[in-house]
């Protein structure tokens, strides 16, 4: 066949050119009109990834003969065996457009963190090597065994400090990290610090960035809400002073002092989870964690809008 011959009149080509460029103004007109999500997606990493830790087996009653909790007891190593690997933009759990992936190292049998102070110093270490620059947030989760409620915690104390857990006014000082861990060890029987971390601070915080108020009260108001109806499903969700003494005070001061010292841009977090081990209310567990990460990925997401 020949060449193909257009059946267009000068006309019908003058409108046609007409259109291309009616269509490229309005075209643009639509780029400008954009959401500031739309917009504010084309600036940002389009991924927020979070690592979640549980904790595994302690004593019950530390220094005692009172047995222990197994890994499978302790409610924060079996509610990260139910979290999903991945968040979907605008979902139940997800206010923002980041796809939010869960990175979970803990959850497998056997691969909770161990409840020894030097475990928890090697194992900070490894982690934020190796994802302190990848992950986005890391989130620590521990048990808190009669709690009736879910904390997230604004600070963990050094180690040497010697104070009341929680600054109760008349309460019982005493110096933290000293309770014995899983094999009998206290902070004392650890190499000393690096002089690095022997120049930080008494108290570090959560964070940075972290408005640990709003996080507590957002997550609370949206896990109820997810659950209006269900009375037996309300939860209460708490801003706390610090993580504690124990296990649970020294990852947090732990993790954030790696991400100090070394100019980690991960940020870290940690919570406390009340000690229900029911499968619903385990899923209730999930959901608050899930719930968390979301409500924190929309905090970035709001800082980021304001830095435009």
């Amino acid at each position: 066949m020949g060449n193909t011959i257009s059946c267009l009149c000068p006309n019908d080509m003058m409108h046609k050119i007409s259109m291309r460029h009616r269509a490229r103004r309005e075209w643009k007109s639509l780029e400008a009109d954009k959401p500031l999500d739309d917009m504010l997606n084309e600036k940002t990493e389009k991924t927020f990834t979070v690592l979640v830790t549980g904790m595994g087996a302690f004593p019950r009653n530390p220094g005692s003969d009172d047995g222990r909790f197994s890994e499978d007891d302790n409610c924060s190593h079996a509610i990260t065996k139910l979290l999903p690997s991945y968040l979907p933009p605008f979902s139940k759990h997800n206010p923002t457009s980041f796809n939010i992936r869960i990175l979970n190292p803990t959850c497998g049998a056997g691969q909770a963190v161990k409840t020894e102070y030097g475990y928890v110093r090697t194992y900070c270490q490894r982690l934020w090597k190796e994802y302190g620059n990848s992950a986005d947030l890391i989130v620590h989760l521990g048990l808190a065994d009669g709690w009736e409620w879910y904390t997230v915690e604004r600070s963990a104390w050094k180690e040497g400090t010697v104070k009341s857990v929680d600054g109760v006014p008349g309460g019982r000082k005493g110096e933290y990290y000293m309770m014995p861990d899983d094999i009998g060890q206290t902070i004392k029987d650890l190499p000393a610090s690096s002089p690095s971390f022997m120049k930080l601070p008494e108290q570090l915080f959560a964070g940075p960035g972290i408005d640990v108020d709003g996080l507590a009260r957002n997550v609370q108001q949206t896990l109820n809400s997810h659950n209006r109806g269900k009375d037996q499903d309300q939860i209460e969700v708490r801003p706390h002073p610090d993580a504690g003494n124990y296990l649970c005070g020294f990852i947090s001061y732990e993790s954030f002092a790696q991400a100090v010292v070394n100019g980690y841009s991960a940020r870290a977090i940690f919570c406390h989870v009340p000690g229900w081990r029911d499968k619903r209310r385990l899923y209730i567990g999930r959901d608050f964690v899930c719930t968390l990460v979301g409500e924190i990925a929309a905090q970035k997401r709001s800082s980021a809008v304001d830095s435009i």
